[in-house]
């Protein structure tokens, strides 16, 4: 999905989201100019942190993702 429109659903910046990307920080992948984040990343975390108030931020919830996931990441 694109940045802007998980930014909305994980109630955060774009900005914010970009800048992760960039460092790697964050799954996700860049298609031209645009950058795209994994749908089952976002999904899973509204899931597991957002909707059920789990204190984790979203720097170590990503990490612990990617390991898990880092070799399946698509956008």
């Amino acid at each position: 999905m694109l940045v802007p429109e998980a930014a909305k659903i994980l109630r955060c910046s774009s900005e914010y989201l970009y800048a992760g990307l960039r460092k790697s920080r964050f799954p996700g992948t860049q298609v031209g100019r645009a950058w795209r984040m994994p749908r089952a990343f976002v999904t899973s975390f509204v899931r597991d942190v957002l909707s059920v108030g789990q204190p984790t931020s979203f720097e170590e919830y990503a990490a612990a993702w990617l390991a898990r996931n880092g070799s399946e990441v698509a956008a």
